[in-house]
């Protein structure tokens, strides 16, 4: 039994589609439950190209597409313009590449560690990705990198461990001490 729908494939307005840059093939081309929901007004899964013209200049845009029927019956199409992210030049210390930002845009994580620059100018690795619903770039599974300290620095910690252990050590033998007196 075949499931029915709001408007039928008879009712889309393939003039309109196809004024706007989507040739019919493409949308005879939809997988049966992109084309369902599709014919019941829903917004499409895919992102499509758009031809539009604005202040006398032709931009290509990605939008989404949906079918609406007007209350005469008349069945339209809804074009709904996506704005992309603008991925900077460089984020965190890291340079992105072309290659880089076009993954990012597409694949939504770079696919990659990269070194990044913290606060104070310390740094770390990690994985970076796209938050669409923030419409922002943050980064995920990052690994602190382990400075190396100066010998001084090494030196420093290691009479600041004998001090710590001497004073623990005083503390317990003075509190062992006055707990036998009482």
């Amino acid at each position: 039994m075949e499931q029915s729908t709001r408007m039928s494939m008879d009712q889309i307005p393939f003039d309109k589609l196809e004024k706007a840059g989507i040739s019919r093939e493409l949308i005879e081309k939809m997988e049966k439950r992109e084309m369902t929901d599709f014919l019941n007004g829903f917004r499409s899964d895919k992102l499509y190209t758009i031809n539009a013209r604005i202040n006398d200049q032709d931009y290509k845009i990605p939008a989404k597409i949906r079918l609406q029927q007007g209350e005469d019956g008349k069945v339209d199409i809804r074009v709904h313009p996506i704005q992309r992210l603008n991925v900077p030049d460089e984020y965190m210390g890291h340079k992105f590449t072309k290659e880089e930002k076009g993954v990012l845009l597409n694949d939504k994580n770079l696919g990659k560690t990269v070194e990044l620059t913290g606060k104070n100018d310390k740094k770390f690795s990690a994985t970076l990705q796209v938050n669409a619903a923030d419409r922002n770039i943050s980064f995920r599974d990052f690994k602190q990198e382990k400075m190396e300290k100066t010998e001084d620095q090494k030196q420093d910690a290691k009479a600041e461990k004998k001090t710590g252990a001497r004073q623990k050590v005083s503390w317990q033998f003075a509190s062992l001490v006055s707990n036998q007196k009482g």
